[in-house]
Order: C-alpha cells, then structure tokens, then sequence
C-alpha cells in the first residue's frame, strides 16, 4: 500500500495513520508506536517536505514499486489500488463533511480502487452501478461538486459520469456565465467530451443562461465549430 499525503506538518502523520487503518473495521489495528516506528524506519524512502507533506525519493523508485518486468524478482511490489481502496474508505467515512474538492478525490479513488471487479456477473449488477451507490451514500450536494470550479475548467470526465451515476443534476445551474447551466459552461469552453457526456445523459438541450444564451449559442459565440455541429446534429433550437 502506498500512500503520498499533502496535509500540513502536524497533521499529515495523524492522516496517513487514520488511512492505513481504514480497511479495519473490528481489531487488528495498527498502533501509533508501530506505526511511528515503521515510518521512521521507512524515513530514507519517504522524505518530508518543506510543507510537512511527504514525497518518494526519486520516481524510478515509485516506479520499481508499482511494476516489474516478467522474471524479475517481486519483493516489495505494490499494488496502488490498495492505497486507493483505503483513500477511498477513509474519505467517505467523512460523511457530511467532504468539501467539494474531496468529493472529487473520493470520486477518483473509488473509479481507481475498482473493489467491485469481477463482482458484477456474480451480483447482477454493473460495478458502475455499484461505484454510483458507494458515493451517493458517502457524501451529499453532489451537483454542486459536479459544477465546481476546477470541474468546471479542467473537467474530469469518468469522474464526472460518476457524479451522474451518483445523482448529480446534469442540468445544474453553475455559478459562473451568469448562472449558466453546465451544458452552456461546456460548450462556451469548449469542453467537447463534457458537452457529449451531458447530452448523453440527457442534459437539456436547449436551456439557457440569464443571459438568454442557449449552449448553442454559447459555442457559436466561441467558435466552437465541433461542438456546435454536435448539438445541431441534436437538433439545438
């Protein structure tokens, strides 16, 4: 299991104990000693820095970590969805408390940690489905995270879907264009899988700013030849 954290200097050991600890749910818990004692043994390999946050020490050594070629010898190999199952159950254990950008990185660990592989022929259920339940029941407000900022301008399109899967509104009325709706924030930034991912779960087409712009008319006004093409072929008013 490896785990980077970014937390200040007083904290970031506390978190980094609280996570280790997330997959145990009754007993067999890591103590604070052993812990300490493991971290100072692994000191040379997982440096601190200037901020309190720690850091590997080169990433070939990161590397070397998480793969080997066929033949070579696998002592110490991890398996990164480790650290993500545990990111994953630490966070959503902070339920009510996640602020939107934890959501997001909720959203991720859980698409990266992929518990449910291999489980949906057996459950009858989608594991997409199932990784929608997981964030649904850990956290609320989901279509404001949807359309936060850093969503918003550097979109994040499985994790966006995943929000969808969850809940979110994919007609939510943004806090940026005049309270534009996501559609029309995509298309006037040109975000062409965004626009397609909306559409594709059935975003209104033709809803508008309060401005009275529509998301066509908000590709139109960029120049975002594809995207107005796009919502045309969808027949945009």
């Amino acid at each position: 299991m490896l785990i980077v954290a970014n937390s200040g200097y007083n904290t970031v050991d506390a978190q980094l104990f609280e996570v280790v600890n997330a997959g145990t749910l009754a007993g067999g818990s890591l103590e604070w000693a052993e812990f300490s004692q493991r971290l100072d043994q692994l000191s040379s390999f997982l440096l601190r820095r200037s901020d309190g946050s720690r850091m590997l020490n080169h990433t070939s050594f990161r590397e070397w970590l998480m793969w080997r070629e066929e033949g070579q010898d696998d002592r110490f190999l991890c398996d990164p969805r480790s650290g993500h199952t545990l990111l994953s159950f630490w966070l959503c254990r902070q339920a009510g408390k996640l602020t939107r950008q934890q959501t997001l990185e909720l959203g991720h660990h859980i698409l990266k940690a992929h518990i449910y592989k291999g489980l949906s022929k057996k459950l009858g259920v989608s594991s997409s489905v199932l990784q929608g339940l997981w964030l649904s029941y850990s956290t609320q407000s989901l279509s404001p995270v949807l359309a936060s900022l850093r969503n918003l301008y550097t979109p994040n399109i499985k994790v966006s879907r995943l929000l969808i899967m969850a809940g979110a509104d994919v007609d939510y009325c943004s806090d940026v264009l005049n309270n534009a709706p996501l559609l029309c924030v995509h298309a006037h930034l040109g975000h062409t899988d965004a626009v397609a991912l909306l559409l594709d779960h059935g975003a209104q087409l033709d809803a508008w700013s309060h401005d009275g712009l529509t998301a066509l008319g908000f590709a139109a006004a960029a120049g975002h030849l594809e995207i107005v093409t796009m919502l045309s072929q969808h027949r945009a008013k």
